[in-house]
Protein backbone atom coordinates (compact mmCIF):
# COMPACT_ATOMS: atom_id res chain seq x y z
CA UNK A 1 0.00 0.00 0.00
CA UNK A 2 1.65 3.03 -0.86
CA UNK A 3 1.24 6.26 1.01
CA UNK A 4 -0.16 9.37 -0.68
CA UNK A 5 1.71 12.12 -1.28
CA UNK A 6 1.06 16.01 0.38
CA UNK A 7 0.21 17.17 -3.05
CA UNK A 8 -2.12 14.10 -3.80
CA UNK A 9 -3.95 15.07 -0.61
CA UNK A 10 -4.66 18.12 -1.12
CA UNK A 11 -6.06 17.04 -4.51
CA UNK A 12 -7.98 14.63 -3.32
CA UNK A 13 -9.63 17.10 -0.45
CA UNK A 14 -10.14 19.71 -3.82
CA UNK A 15 -11.79 17.19 -5.79
CA UNK A 16 -13.86 16.23 -2.65
CA UNK A 17 -14.74 20.25 -2.03
CA UNK A 18 -15.90 20.59 -5.79
CA UNK A 19 -17.89 17.05 -5.95
CA UNK A 20 -19.77 18.11 -2.35
CA UNK A 21 -20.31 21.70 -3.37
CA UNK A 22 -21.57 20.76 -7.09
CA UNK A 23 -23.75 18.95 -5.50
CA UNK A 24 -24.80 21.11 -2.53
CA UNK A 25 -25.61 23.88 -5.11
CA UNK A 26 -27.86 21.46 -7.23
CA UNK A 27 -29.46 20.69 -4.06
CA UNK A 28 -29.35 24.50 -2.91
CA UNK A 29 -31.27 25.24 -6.22
CA UNK A 30 -33.95 22.92 -5.29
CA UNK A 31 -34.87 24.51 -2.33
CA UNK A 32 -37.87 26.61 -1.58
CA UNK A 33 -37.75 30.11 -2.78
CA UNK A 34 -38.05 31.50 1.16
CA UNK A 35 -34.63 29.67 1.54
CA UNK A 36 -32.63 30.16 -1.58
CA UNK A 37 -31.13 33.88 -0.92
CA UNK A 38 -29.54 32.00 2.35
CA UNK A 39 -28.25 29.38 0.53
CA UNK A 40 -25.56 31.83 -0.96
CA UNK A 41 -21.78 30.13 -2.99
CA UNK A 42 -20.21 31.40 0.14
CA UNK A 43 -22.38 29.29 2.26
CA UNK A 44 -22.22 26.71 0.62
CA UNK A 45 -18.60 26.56 0.12
CA UNK A 46 -18.13 26.90 4.19
CA UNK A 47 -20.67 24.46 4.17
CA UNK A 48 -18.81 21.95 1.95
CA UNK A 49 -15.44 22.42 3.72
CA UNK A 50 -17.13 21.41 6.93
CA UNK A 51 -17.74 18.10 5.27
CA UNK A 52 -14.96 17.39 3.97
CA UNK A 53 -13.64 14.37 6.36
CA UNK A 54 -17.23 12.72 6.36
CA UNK A 55 -17.62 13.38 10.71
CA UNK A 56 -20.55 15.52 9.84
CA UNK A 57 -22.33 12.96 7.93
CA UNK A 58 -21.37 10.64 10.86
CA UNK A 59 -22.81 13.22 13.19
CA UNK A 60 -26.16 13.64 11.19
CA UNK A 61 -26.69 9.99 10.38
CA UNK A 62 -27.05 9.58 14.73
CA UNK A 63 -28.59 12.37 15.01
CA UNK A 64 -31.46 11.16 12.70
CA UNK A 65 -30.96 7.72 14.22
CA UNK A 66 -31.35 9.39 17.49
CA UNK A 67 -34.70 11.34 16.36
CA UNK A 68 -36.30 8.43 14.95
CA UNK A 69 -36.31 6.68 18.41
CA UNK A 70 -37.45 9.39 20.06
CA UNK A 71 -40.20 9.99 17.84
CA UNK A 72 -41.20 6.12 18.26
CA UNK A 73 -40.79 5.94 21.41
CA UNK A 74 -43.36 8.67 21.92
CA UNK A 75 -45.42 7.41 19.37
CA UNK A 76 -45.43 3.77 21.33
CA UNK A 77 -46.16 5.58 24.71
CA UNK A 78 -48.98 7.73 23.26
CA UNK A 79 -50.90 4.99 21.48
CA UNK A 80 -50.27 2.72 24.82
CA UNK A 81 -51.95 5.38 26.75
CA UNK A 82 -54.90 5.23 24.17
CA UNK A 83 -55.07 2.32 24.32
CA UNK A 84 -55.40 1.80 27.78
CA UNK A 85 -58.09 4.69 27.95
CA UNK A 86 -59.77 2.95 25.21
CA UNK A 87 -60.00 -0.25 27.15
CA UNK A 88 -61.29 1.66 30.12
CA UNK A 89 -63.61 3.28 28.68
CA UNK A 90 -65.45 0.00 27.21
CA UNK A 91 -65.55 -1.07 30.83
CA UNK A 92 -66.94 1.76 32.08
CA UNK A 93 -69.41 1.78 28.85
CA UNK A 94 -70.56 -2.07 29.70
CA UNK A 95 -70.78 -0.67 33.61
CA UNK A 96 -72.98 1.84 32.38
CA UNK A 97 -74.91 -0.95 30.70
CA UNK A 98 -75.57 -2.78 33.13
CA UNK A 99 -76.49 -0.37 35.95
CA UNK A 100 -79.34 1.01 32.99
CA UNK A 101 -80.58 -2.24 32.77
CA UNK A 102 -80.88 -2.83 36.33
CA UNK A 103 -82.94 0.41 36.36
CA UNK A 104 -85.89 -1.91 34.14
CA UNK A 105 -87.67 -2.65 37.50
CA UNK A 106 -87.62 0.70 38.66
CA UNK A 107 -88.31 2.57 35.49
CA UNK A 108 -88.37 6.55 37.31
CA UNK A 109 -84.85 5.90 38.50
CA UNK A 110 -83.40 5.09 34.42
CA UNK A 111 -83.04 9.15 34.20
CA UNK A 112 -81.55 9.43 37.35
CA UNK A 113 -79.09 7.04 36.66
CA UNK A 114 -78.31 7.49 32.75
CA UNK A 115 -77.12 11.12 34.28
CA UNK A 116 -74.97 9.98 36.69
CA UNK A 117 -73.42 8.03 34.20
CA UNK A 118 -73.13 10.89 31.97
CA UNK A 119 -71.05 12.95 34.28
CA UNK A 120 -68.75 9.84 35.06
CA UNK A 121 -68.14 8.94 31.35
CA UNK A 122 -67.52 13.13 31.00
CA UNK A 123 -64.94 13.57 33.84
CA UNK A 124 -63.40 9.75 32.56
CA UNK A 125 -63.18 11.71 28.87
CA UNK A 126 -61.53 14.72 30.22
CA UNK A 127 -59.51 13.08 32.69
CA UNK A 128 -58.17 11.20 29.95
CA UNK A 129 -57.64 13.96 27.20
CA UNK A 130 -55.98 16.11 29.85
CA UNK A 131 -53.65 12.94 30.68
CA UNK A 132 -52.89 12.74 26.76
CA UNK A 133 -52.43 16.56 26.33
CA UNK A 134 -49.59 16.63 29.14
CA UNK A 135 -47.97 14.16 27.34
CA UNK A 136 -47.77 16.34 24.44
CA UNK A 137 -46.54 18.73 26.14
CA UNK A 138 -43.53 17.41 27.37
CA UNK A 139 -43.45 15.52 24.38
CA UNK A 140 -42.87 19.08 22.36
CA UNK A 141 -40.67 19.93 25.27
CA UNK A 142 -38.40 17.10 25.20
CA UNK A 143 -38.56 17.72 21.27
CA UNK A 144 -37.57 21.44 21.67
CA UNK A 145 -34.55 20.28 24.06
CA UNK A 146 -33.34 18.19 21.44
CA UNK A 147 -33.40 20.32 18.74
CA UNK A 148 -31.44 22.79 20.76
CA UNK A 149 -29.14 19.95 21.58
CA UNK A 150 -28.60 19.26 17.85
CA UNK A 151 -28.28 22.99 16.58
CA UNK A 152 -25.57 22.61 19.77
CA UNK A 153 -23.77 19.58 18.24
CA UNK A 154 -24.13 21.24 14.88
CA UNK A 155 -22.68 24.29 15.50
CA UNK A 156 -19.68 22.18 17.54
CA UNK A 157 -18.93 20.29 14.63
CA UNK A 158 -18.18 23.72 12.10
CA UNK A 159 -21.66 23.55 10.72
CA UNK A 160 -22.33 26.80 9.34
CA UNK A 161 -25.38 28.80 10.29
CA UNK A 162 -26.12 26.23 13.31
CA UNK A 163 -26.87 27.96 16.20
CA UNK A 164 -29.25 27.63 19.49
CA UNK A 165 -32.58 29.52 17.54
CA UNK A 166 -36.57 29.00 17.55
CA UNK A 167 -36.96 31.37 14.98
CA UNK A 168 -38.82 29.95 13.04
CA UNK A 169 -36.87 30.77 9.21
CA UNK A 170 -33.48 29.92 10.38
CA UNK A 171 -35.19 26.63 11.98
CA UNK A 172 -36.32 25.99 8.45
CA UNK A 173 -32.77 26.49 6.86
CA UNK A 174 -31.00 24.33 9.69
CA UNK A 175 -33.67 21.49 9.03
CA UNK A 176 -33.03 21.97 4.81
CA UNK A 177 -29.34 21.89 5.14
CA UNK A 178 -29.71 18.90 7.23
CA UNK A 179 -31.78 17.67 4.67
CA UNK A 180 -28.98 18.22 1.72
CA UNK A 181 -26.11 16.86 4.02
CA UNK A 182 -28.41 13.48 4.55
CA UNK A 183 -28.55 13.10 1.16
CA UNK A 184 -25.34 13.77 0.27
CA UNK A 185 -23.69 11.07 2.66
CA UNK A 186 -25.84 8.53 0.43
CA UNK A 187 -23.23 9.60 -2.28
CA UNK A 188 -19.81 8.06 -2.91
CA UNK A 189 -17.33 10.67 -2.16
CA UNK A 190 -14.24 10.46 -4.89
CA UNK A 191 -11.35 8.77 -3.60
Amino acid sequence: MSESSPNESKQLLQKRHYFILENLQLLASEAPASLKHRLSTEFLSTLAVSLLDGTVFEIVSHLLEMQQISERNFFNERSRINNEYLNQRNQLLKRHKTTEKACEIRPHHLSIVQSANKRELDAFDKRMNDELHRLDVKVVQDFDNKVLEQQETMSQAGVPNFFSTQNPNDLKLQMYVLKMIEKLSKMKLPE
